[in-house]
């Protein structure tokens, strides 16, 4: 019995994207789930790994960048 081969992985390539550079700092971010109209989202800080493009585009989330103070 032969066993037809496995597919090759092929990784996702990550386009490039003029609204996804507006925010290049992305290990520090905030993020929450999508509310209903009126409410205010539940936004919660994330730093253990940075934010990809392939996360903002699925859009499953909200997130937004937390500014800097200097």
């Amino acid at each position: 019995m032969k066993l037809a081969p496995s597919p090759r992985f092929t990784s996702v390539q990550e386009w490039d994207d003029r609204f996804l550079a507006l925010f290049p700092h992305r290990h520090d971010y905030i993020w929450a789930e999508h509310v209903s109209p009126g409410q205010k989202p539940s936004w919660q800080t994330e730093s253990r790994h940075p934010l990809s493009d392939r996360l903002i585009k699925q859009g499953s989330y909200l997130y937004g960048v937390i500014e800097a103070k200097l």
